[in-house]
């Protein structure tokens, strides 16, 4: 159910995103026909359902099992006219994609207990009922407390009283439509989360009549790649839905709808709108081809993660610091109030850099570190060795996200040691911290919230070191894609 639910999200982005062009094209549908039809939707109604006959389907083989699906559609689909502003579309949609990357690694019967339990936290925040800040602080010692294995309803709880709160997402916002001033809805936020969940909660469909349902639920959420909010047509998208299971007349040309989605297929899968340059465009092409790994794909591996905070300006270490870039790195821009600087140069310079800290001692405490990302930037500084984060992780892999248009780095920690995390991350609110995999520095953020859910990402990685870190990784089998909930960065 998780892998048909992300397929139908990430299948409405894409169409989403071309909606304007569906209605110009199409107008002529309209004024033929003597009643309303809506182009999006009747596409989407036709092609959902078409992709859930394009595989084996057990649950949709004869014609008493699509009318059932017809139904179970039809009974859960509204005729919903509400207008709703720009911000309560983006923020209710980063709510349900953050639902949908919550259900990922969970098992059915995991689902079906944990679920609900969030969404009870989710909504004690959303109505109000919450007790500032008793309820908050009794929610963090229940996470903190609760050994591995031993997740009940109270921890799942204290999970979704967490979620309500998402620190950044004004920034998200911004980020996700750019120079539109918007301004974050936190309550639509919320509202799509519980949305999402609720969905996750429903299992795998068992009859025709519940595909139908958990199709209907997942239309009616908006779509992140939204510029201009359209409100779906329940009856148009029955008419697609009954056209495509040969129930019902083509009232658009099923060649016109190929060629609808030939238009969207002439980009790749994972670009969400036509926001990115040629140049863009390419280098992410690049990147996918230099990977020796399959993206979107879980790999077994076997690593020894580490997290330190870089060390402030004016410790111990300083001047050696500004020694080392005064006569090695005199163009690097330092960051301001920590011992880290950056520098634009290609790999011949990260080699010379890294070779030359080896042979600048440092006191005991305090270690070097140095990197190269795919921006071309060298990173190079001086951490804390007093009070690091170590783990073990045996399962990661790279994944698309179409916020940032970027390829990222994902793994999961255990319960126990994410709770070690958590507690990392949020005594280091506001730090910059260096994190390393089996000694290879990947990354140095600015660490802007406690990452409660173990969920880690990394991004900017060169598909050198991608492919170093994956070297004799085995793929895991029969898993769905997935995204990450929650970022350093």
């Amino acid at each position: 159910m998780k892998q048909l639910l992300l397929s139908l999200l990430c299948a409405a982005t894409v169409l989403f995103a071309f909606a304007d062009m569906t209605v110009s094209q199409h107008d002529e549908t309209r004024n033929l026909s003597a009643t309303y039809l809506d182009t999006l939707s009747y596409v989407l109604g036709h092609q959902y359902t078409l992709g859930l006959m394009a595989r084996k389907n057990e649950l949709m083989e004869t014609e008493t099992d699509f009318k059932d699906y017809l139904r179970g559609l039809e009974d859960f689909l509204s005729d919903n006219s509400a207008e709703r502003d720009s911000a309560y579309i983006f923020s209710y949609s980063l709510g349900g994609i953050q639902g949908v990357f919550m259900t990922d690694g969970r098992s059915e019967e995991d689902l079906r207990q944990s679920l609900p339990c969030i969404v009870k936290g989710l909504r004690r925040v959303a109505d109000g009922s919450i007790v500032l800040p008793d309820d908050t602080i009794k929610a963090r010692e229940v996470l903190k407390r609760t050994a591995k294995g031993k997740e009940d309803c109270e921890f799942f709880t204290a999970i979704g009283i967490f979620k309500a709160y998402p620190i950044g997402l004004q920034e998200y916002l911004e980020e996700m439509a750019p120079g539109k001033g918007l301004t974050a809805d936190v309550q639509a936020y919320r509202e799509g989360m519980i949305d999402v969940l609720k969905i996750g909660a429903i299992g795998e469909p068992k009859t025709a009549y519940d595909l139908g349902k958990l199709v209907a639920s997942v239309l009616q959420l908006p779509s992140a790649g939204l510029n201009n909010f359209q409100n779906l047509h329940k009856a148009s998208i029955l008419s697609g839905a009954k056209a495509a299971l040969r129930l019902g007349d083509d009232l658009i040309p099923r060649e016109q709808v190929e060629n609808f989605l030939e238009n969207i297929e002439s980009y790749p899968h994972y670009v969400e709108d036509d926001g990115l340059s040629d140049e863009q465009l390419q280098n992410l092409l690049d990147f996918k081809e230099a990977l020796n790994i399959q993206h979107d794909t879980k790999y077994s591996v076997n690593w020894h993660v580490k997290a330190s905070p870089v060390a402030e300006e004016g410790c111990s270490e300083t001047g050696k610091f500004e020694a080392f870039l005064r006569a090695h790195l005199p163009d690097a821009d330092g960051i301001p109030g920590i011992l880290m600087a950056t520098v634009s140069a290609d790999s011949i310079l990260l080699n010379k850099v890294s070779s030359t800290i080896k042979e600048i001692p440092l006191s005991r405490g305090f270690e070097w570190f140095c990197y190269r990302n795919n921006s071309s930037e060298v990173k190079v500084g001086i951490v804390r060795t007093n009070s690091e984060f170590e783990a073990l992780v045996d399962q990661a892999w790279i994944d698309f996200s179409p916020q940032t248009h970027t390829f990222q780095l994902v793994w999961r920690l255990d319960p126990g040691v994410a709770a070690v995390w958590s507690q990392f991350t949020e005594d280091n609110i506001g730090k910059t911290i260096a994190l390393q995999i089996n000694g290879e520095t990947v990354m140095a953020p600015k660490v802007n919230i406690a990452i409660t859910s173990g969920d880690c990402t990394a991004i900017d990685l060169t598909p050198e070191t991608v492919n170093l870190l994956f070297k004799n990784a085995v793929p895991i089998a029969e898993e769905s894609p997935t995204i990450l909930i929650e970022t350093i960065e």
